[in-house]
């Protein structure tokens, strides 16, 4: 499987690619700017969104529109990472709010539509780290 990872800024991107080749994928990283964004992802099977840092979605629709299209338009699996998540929520409506109070630690994710990139599992954990 061939995994596409668009960096937002993120400063976790070399553990996250890591990461990801630890589990045996094949992937690439392109910043989330590049202008081929739409055209390149074809040849992947999942796109992941890294998390970032300057780049508050409601501040920077415009700049984002074109990871936002790409958010809406493929027929990929989409995996948001923080501000990615951030993306793919606000594509598709979903509020911002800020909170006064900042959440920390492991979480339960339950899988609610099986797609290959998870393998059968149902359920994991994650963490989790925003306001």
């Amino acid at each position: 499987m061939k995994i596409l990872i668009i960096d937002n800024n993120s400063r976790h991107i070399k553990k996250l690619i890591a990461l990801v080749q630890s589990e045996g994928y094949v992937t690439d990283s392109i910043k989330w700017n590049d202008q081929n964004l739409l055209q390149k992802q074809k040849d992947y099977d999942v796109i992941i969104l890294s998390g970032g840092r300057g780049l508050a979605v409601p501040d920077h629709r415009e700049d984002l529109a074109v990871e936002m299209s790409l958010v809406k338009n493929t027929t990929k699996p989409v995996i948001g990472i923080c501000l990615g998540f951030q993306i793919i929520a606000d594509s598709y409506g979903a509020e911002m709010i800020r909170k006064n109070v900042q959440e920390k630690g492991l979480i339960n994710i339950d899988v609610l539509h099986p797609e290959k990139i998870f393998e059968g599992k149902r359920h994991f954990s994650a963490f989790v780290a925003h306001k």
